[in-house]
């Protein structure tokens, strides 16, 4: 028997009736009322509590006593609950501890768990004093198992309630909803999830026929349905992914899985899980566009042209591969602005995408590129897909007409086919830039078929402008001057400073050899910039020596003005080596006055013009200039070329251009003078200038003096 003293029981609240412990329902575990009767009969007491261990301390069942002996109860059970096996108080220890006068007679024994664990205590209290034999103490632990057990049976069913809850809202977060077929009585049975997923009211009966003809659309339906009659029958079950159409209209991504429950080797029912996976459709697909898709044009992009072609080549189909490039495209955004290129571009595209055969794969691989992935054409001969793209050339040509203006553009392109020409993508890549780079090469709006020799004539291309890159690290490059005459008074009046490469396996070369170096837009300003350095040491030597050498002229690449400073350039250079500009001619060829960026030429020109510097059009009337450019640009003398000169059919060119350049107030020089005779006719034209072998060969500056 143990005494413990407690606070007097006035202090605790009184309330009508207990609360018992907190469940699903707020009541307590079914089975404990009888129970507690059922011990207050056996044990021929009025009063029977279980408390319990839990927070807040309520007791779970009272039978009998008022409210204020239910607490008691609990307070003088918490010995039991926590390390005491037994609390067995008499009328005295009750009186000590503040007990009523009317409870003498208080016993408790632990709620014990299958864990070991003390989940409240059984109680009896009387108002009489009574003896506790161990027979009492054995038979009130046995009621307390059963009551032990009623709590545990509650907890376990609480718990599950609990994991349900947790169960269907992680449903819903996740949209998923279950479901069950039940293949004898056709029955169909949806979560309220699975409902919720395709748009159905919770008082909606649906059945299997239903849900297919209402949700399923096209394919989806054809696809379910071959599902379930291969689950059926192969009892076998199923991952799929389809769109479904809700009665509200919208569309629907579902993930379905369904598993088949078999008995006697016979499916009996199909158990599954639907979830929505609408977002994850819509994230990937639009993940697909900022990858695969061209937002101005909406073609596929050059990631998806890589993929495709590649597709192409694992399934071995032969090929063609058609690359489009639109001529002057740069031209269109500086002269009419962004807009304008955006528009062209998008117009490109759709024509070309509406040429060819539906299910051709057209794309924008580039800035103003376009590639198609065509059907070869077999054994047929190269013309018949060429006369095919040349055909599309002629529609690109068709003018594209705006409120604001009206655009006529041309394009280039180039052709190869797999695998005829190309073992695998990057060759076919490979040789259709190739083609397209001869196309662009012969002037543009023309179409190229890939040959072999193509690639031979570009490597030897690639090997050039690597020596030649060799050759001005090496300070190879040198300058002779050729002799430029007035051919009235048989004076010198200039000289023009002409580029050799001085390669010691191979001896002096021309510019003939390493012309296309002037078209590279990293070494045409660097070989420029040799000669200008070159042309200004040897001008500055000849005016220290006092040679007279009039003018010097040095040609200028057209990519020397997209650097942006060739004016500041040049006029820091006469600066340092101490020069008059007015000694200086800068020859210019018409492709730099056609070419990108002819607003920063203009420029470039003006600026230097008025320093003084003169300047010449070189090669006239061999290339596309037009009056209103000789207007435009600050020119002081033309060239005309020497194809004109000692060519005697083209006397009345000649004529023409010494014509129009002394309307225009321009010194005139005639190149390719080899002849007395060539003298003289151009003299009788009124040709003042000439240069050529008459007067003199390009020689090293040594050979002047």
């Amino acid at each position: 028997m143990s005494v413990l003293r407690f606070p007097p029981s006035k202090s605790e609240p009184r309330t009508a009736r207990p609360r018992v412990a907190e469940g699903p329902a707020d009541t307590m575990p079914p089975g404990l009322d009888p129970l507690c009767a059922l011990i207050a009969v056996f044990f021929g007491v009025p009063t029977v509590v279980i408390t319990d261990h839990g927070d807040p301390v309520m007791p779970l069942c009272v039978h009998g006593g008022a409210a204020e002996h239910a607490m008691l109860c609990q307070q003088l059970s918490q010995p039991t609950q926590e390390a005491q096996d037994v609390v067995h108080l008499d009328a005295e220890a009750l009186a000590t501890a503040g007990a009523p006068a009317d409870m003498r007679f208080f016993v408790a024994v632990p709620l014990l768990l299958h864990a070991g664990e003390r989940a409240g205590a059984l109680c009896i209290a009387d108002s009489q004093t009574r003896p506790f034999t161990p027979d009492d103490l054995r038979h009130l632990r046995g009621y307390s198992a059963v009551a032990a057990a009623v709590v545990q049976a509650r907890r376990a069913l609480d718990d599950a309630h609990v994991r349900e809850q947790l169960l269907a809202r992680a449903s819903r977060l996740a949209r998923v909803g279950g479901w069950e077929y039940n293949v004898e009585t056709g029955g169909l049975t949806l979560s309220e999830q699975a409902m919720d997923i395709y748009g159905l009211e919770p008082s909606t009966k649906p059945t299997l026929d239903m849900m297919l003809r209402r949700f399923y659309p096209g394919d989806a339906l054809i696809d379910t349905r071959e599902d379930l009659a291969r689950i059926l029958r192969d009892g076998k079950g199923y991952d799929s992914r389809r769109r479904i159409q809700r009665l509200d209209g919208t569309s629907r991504w579902i993930h379905a899985l369904a598993e088949p429950e078999l008995r006697d080797g016979r499916v009996v029912r199909v158990h599954g899980l639907i979830e929505d996976i609408t977002e994850e459709v819509e994230a990937q697909r639009r993940f697909h566009e900022l990858a695969y898709i061209d937002k101005l044009t909406g073609l596929p992009n050059r990631g998806a042209f890589l993929l495709e072609l590649g597709r192409r080549f694992v399934r071995a189909e032969p090929i063609s591969l058609v690359a489009i490039d639109i001529d002057g495209f740069k031209e269109v955004n500086d002269t009419l602005g962004h807009h304008a290129g955006d528009q062209l571009l998008t117009d490109v595209s759709q024509r070309i995408a509406g040429f060819f055969p539906v299910g051709t794969f057209a794309a924008r691989i580039g800035s103003n590129e376009f590639a198609v992935i065509a059907n070869a054409q077999g054994d047929s001969a190269d013309s018949d897909i060429l006369s095919e793209v040349d055909q599309l050339r002629l529609a690109l040509k068709a003018p594209m007409t705006y409120p604001e203006y009206t655009l006529m553009v041309s394009v280039s392109i180039g052709v190869s086919e797999a695998p005829r020409q190309a073992a695998d993508a990057d060759q076919l890549i490979r040789s259709a830039d190739i083609a397209l780079y001869q196309a662009k090469k012969a002037g543009g709006d023309c179409s190229v078929m890939f040959e072999p020799k193509m690639r031979d004539h570009l490597e030897e291309r690639v090997q050039l402008l690597r020596d030649v890159r060799i050759g001005i690290a090496r300070g190879e490059f040198i300058l002779y001057y050729q002799p430029i005459y007035d051919m009235r008074s048989q004076t010198l009046s200039g000289f023009e400073a002409l580029m050799r490469w001085s390669r010691p396996e191979r001896g002096i070369l021309s510019p003939a050899v390493f012309s296309a170096a002037f078209d590279d837009q990293t070494l045409a300003p660097a070989l420029g910039n040799v000669a200008l350095h070159a042309a200004f040491s040897q001008m500055q030597r000849w005016n220290e020596t006092g040679f007279d050498f009039g003018r010097v002229s040095v040609n200028v690449a057209a990519a020397q003005f997209y650097t942006g400073d060739l004016a500041e350039q040049i006029l820091s250079l006469l600066k340092k080596y101490g020069l008059n500009p007015r000694q200086l001619t800068l020859e210019i060829t018409e492709s730099v006055y056609l070419g990108q960026g002819s607003n920063a030429v203009e420029s470039t020109l003006r600026t230097l013009h008025d320093a003084g510097i003169h300047i010449a059009l070189d090669d006239f009337g061999t290339g596309y200039a037009s009056l209103s450019q000789l207007q435009r640009f600050p020119i002081d003398s033309l060239k005309i070329d020497k194809s004109f000169v000692q060519e005697p059919d083209a006397q009345s060119i000649v004529d023409a251009i010494i014509a129009l350049g002394t309307s225009m107030n321009l010194d005139i020089v005639a190149e390719g003078v080899e002849t007395r005779a060539h003298q003289e006719q151009l003299l009788q034209s009124g040709c003042r200038y000439g240069q050529g072998h008459f007067y003199g060969k390009p020689m090293p500056a040594e050979f002047y003096g």
